[in-house]
């Protein structure tokens, strides 16, 4: 019944009818073409128990079963298939290329069967899909990063799958409603971009996340109402920036190894209703002011260090702080156990997670006069990764690549990084390519610097003396030890 694969003007395969049945007759080409889509999708399906599909035949597709029809948003005279849903219906089987025919479809809901495999390439042509369910299947592979290049996707839900590796930092800059990844196998650190996201719900629960819990989720004050990153292995403090988020109802980061204290900070987050910090390794005083938050009604603190409780905290209407170090309270830990962890520094910079940069002090630049002969500008150089990422961002300089290289207990680091659109010659790019460093300069400041390559060494130290008035005395002499030190 389906014929062979022809090209479109798009980026994907469709599908053309050799041996649609002549007495077929369609209300027009939208439905003909839902019909191919759907038939070789039936023809895909290896078992149907509940025989959703079984009603699946004819040419009146907009009868099918979990097979939805609206006017088309282009031509309302015309019906197209709108969405589809066929969720628990316990279906085995994969999704056809010939989906990619279903062009104004808007939902796909296929949660709670079994299907199997990858998203074909035709879903690039599904460009009006508003909201894809994939939960509860057995797709496998990498993130399935065909989805962030649909431009109407607003819903994104593919938990309980068996997805693995690394999650694109694409997936925090789309402008997605929410986003549910929890219950697979992603295994990377979360992105530092994560603050950028405009979800109201994001839950990567029950993964195998690693690395710091971001200070940049305070950047998401005003629209995130719920954060569930519960079952991972983050590992780092509690970053204080968590308390921006003012919306918040429901913070769910238990069964991880966050230390450290608790920020007081949350008790600034007036609408939350449900908070869940068990099974970590927090320690320290819980504040009155987070259990006195006036909407709080569930706070769980249990299975963890916790060695100082107030009132408060026993009389909301449900809380759990078994299994801490609270004297006085049933079923705690053993006072050894408690004196083993608690005579453990913890030192949270050891972390080395990304903060929030403060704000941008630079002032506007002054009038530009043109005086006969002017003085070469101050430089300045930046003594460490935290003042060399904020001044980049002061400066709105676009970095194609730059990362912490090395570092030391005094924590001083190296910087990569190469220049936006910079084009290197051949043996710059093996420069590159073995860990080569680079020299940036403002119009007032030299952002980082390179000392451990000859060539730029020479670099630095002639712009130095250019800054400075050619001053090769002591003073160039301590910037450079300086430079070496600090670097």
């Amino acid at each position: 019944m389906i014929s062979s694969l022809i090209k479109d003007e798009g980026l994907c395969p469709t599908m053309e009818t050799l041996a649609i049945n002549p007495s077929l007759k369609f209300e027009n080409p939208r439905l003909q073409n839902a019909y191919i889509a759907l038939q070789a999708w039936k023809e895909a399906i290896i078992s149907d128990p509940k025989n959703i599909t079984g009603n699946w035949i004819g040419h009146r597709v907009c009868n099918y079963t979990g097979v939805f029809c609206w006017p088309a948003p282009d031509d309302p005279s015309e019906r197209t298939v709108a969405g589809i849903d066929i969720k628990h219906a316990d279906i085995s089987g994969n999704l056809p290329h010939e989906l990619g025919l279903l062009h104004n479809i808007t939902l796909f809901h296929i949660n709670s069967n079994r299907f199997c495999g990858v998203i074909p390439q035709s879903f690039l042509n599904l460009r009006l899909l508003y909201e894809v369910d994939l939960s509860n299947n057995h797709f496998a592979g990498k993130f399935p990063e065909i989805l962030l290049q649909l431009p109407s996707l607003k819903y994104l839900d593919i938990p309980f799958n068996e997805y693995e590796g690394e999650i694109p930092r694409e997936i925090f800059e789309r402008e997605f409603d929410a986003i549910f990844i929890n219950n697979n196998r992603f295994s990377s650190e979360l992105p530092d971009n994560i603050g950028k996201s405009t979800v109201s719900v994001i839950v990567l629960a029950n993964n195998e996340f690693q690395g710091c819990l971001p200070a940049s989720l305070g950047n998401m004050a005003g629209r995130l109402n719920e954060l569930i990153f519960t079952n991972n292995g983050l590992s780092s403090c509690f970053p204080s920036e968590i308390g921006k988020l003012k919306n918040l109802t429901v913070l769910d980061l238990s069964h991880n190894q966050i230390m450290g204290s608790l920020t007081e900070s949350i008790g600034n987050m007036v609408n939350l209703e449900q908070l869940n910090l068990a099974h970590n390794m927090l320690s320290g005083k819980i504040s009155n002011a987070i259990c006195s938050l006036p909407k709080l009604k569930n706070f769980g603190y249990e299975y963890n260090f916790f060695s100082d409780e107030v009132p408060d905290c026993l009389k909301l209407p449900e809380f759990n702080d078994r299994r801490n170090c609270f004297r006085g309270r049933p079923e705690q830990r053993s006072m050894l156990q408690c004196q083993r962890f608690l005579s453990r520094k913890i030192s949270c910079g050891s972390f080395e997670c990304a903060t929030l940069p403060p704000p941008c002090s630079l002032s506007p630049p002054p009038p530009i006069y043109s005086p006969p002969h002017p003085s070469p500008p101050k430089m300045k150089l930046v003594r460490n990764h935290k003042e060399f990422v904020n001044q980049a961002s002061c400066l709105n300089l676009k970095l194609d690549l730059w990362r912490r290289r090395g570092g030391s207990a005094d924590n001083t680091f190296w910087v990569e990084f190469k220049f936006p659109n910079m084009k290197e010659s051949a043996e710059e790019e093996e420069d590159m390519a073995l860990g080569g460093h680079w020299l940036l300069l403002s119009s007032d400041k030299i952002l980082a610097i390179n000392g451990d390559n000859k060539k730029h060494g020479e670099d630095m130290e002639s712009k130095v003396k250019e800054a400075e008035g050619e001053d090769t005395g002591s003073n160039s002499s301590t910037h450079r030890d300086e430079f070496q030190e600090n670097f």
